[in-house]
């Protein structure tokens, strides 16, 4: 009888402790971000990023694209700041463009804690968000921590791969 009462006591306990696969996730999406909070201060370098946002500003200003000859650049990235212009305004807008893509960043992790904890186990989804929250969040690494396609990228890829594999059950 207190074998039993003992497992029983233990099975609540287990069922009543938080899931790592909900605490994880958001702990490396509070990692992400507050790795990248150096970056927030920082202004757009004036080669790539000062010149996607000018183009985000001219689309939703109703300029549009391919106004200049010299504006001829896949509109992805433009439309990304443009968004971004448009829900949050143009007051602070580089600091909301940091701020958003750090957030992103956060969610890529998220996605490939879960995706590889489907395909590989609970082991490589750790090690793998692990790595690449680590990974993204320096800034030597990816362009000093900028907006940039190289985190847009990857974000629409990886979320597209785990709406397929959630989609597979």
């Amino acid at each position: 009888k207190e074998n039993l009462s003992t497992l029983s006591t233990m099975t609540q306990i287990r069922t009543r402790s938080p899931n790592i696969s909900i605490i994880l996730p958001l702990f490396l999406l509070i990692i992400t971000v507050i790795f990248r909070l150096p970056t927030f201060n920082k202004p757009f370098d004036l080669e790539y990023e000062s010149f996607q946002a000018f183009l985000g500003r001219e689309a939703i200003t109703g300029n549009g694209f391919y106004s200049m000859p010299w504006s001829m650049r896949p509109p992805g990235e433009s439309f990304y700041y443009g968004l971004i212009y448009k829900i949050f305004g143009f007051e602070n807008w580089e600091l909301n463009v940091r701020i958003i893509t750090s957030l992103l960043y956060g969610l890529t992790s998220m996605a490939i804690f879960f995706i590889s904890k489907k395909l590989f186990g609970l082991t490589a989804g750790i090690a793998s968000a692990v790595f690449f929250t680590l990974y993204s969040s320096r800034a030597d690494v990816f362009k000093s921590t900028g907006s940039y396609a190289e985190m847009l990228m990857p974000f629409t890829t990886i979320i597209g791969l785990l709406l397929f594999l959630l989609s597979q059950n």
